[in-house]
């Protein structure tokens, strides 16, 4: 499930943050103009996954570390395309993301949610996840919060 190439992770962060930019905290324009050494560090820099169909890219995320933080990794940039949405594609790639923080020795994954994001929400609590008490201020104004699963 790892990107099998830089342009993968590029190709559907792209479409990702034009399709739901108020989801993500990058502007959408903002990486269609990283150059190939940005990407290949991006792809290095943290443990992101896509979801497939066949050869089309119908989903992604990615599990970066926190070492001064608990929890110490944290699913970020998760996204499904929305021809994707309501076929298990979004449950597929939070499982991914768990079974990898359980490999890494990890009891714990946590995540940010946006207010207003409810799908993601709904998606997260559904699977256990619950809010940590740590929230704050994004700078547009919009405001997050912390939530964590303790893995079985």
């Amino acid at each position: 499930m790892p990107p099998q190439s830089w342009r993968d992770l590029r190709d559907i962060r792209i479409r990702a943050l034009n399709e739901s930019p108020m989801a993500f905290l990058s502007e959408p324009g903002e990486p269609a103009s990283w150059s190939r050494a940005h990407w290949m560090a991006a792809c290095e820099r943290s443990h992101w996954f896509i979801a497939w169909t066949g050869d089309v890219a119908v989903g992604l995320g990615r599990v970066a570390n926190y070492p001064d933080e608990s929890p110490r990794l944290h699913l970020e940039a998760m996204w499904v395309d929305p021809p994707s949405r309501k076929q298990g594609i979004g449950k597929d790639l939070l499982a991914y993301a768990e079974a990898y923080a359980r490999g890494c020795g990890e009891t714990t994954l946590g995540l940010w949610v946006v207010r207003g994001n409810d799908a993601a929400l709904r998606l997260y609590e559904s699977h256990g996840y619950a809010p940590t008490g740590r929230e704050g201020p994004l700078p547009d104004g919009r405001h997050e919060q912390e939530f964590a699963h303790r893995l079985t």
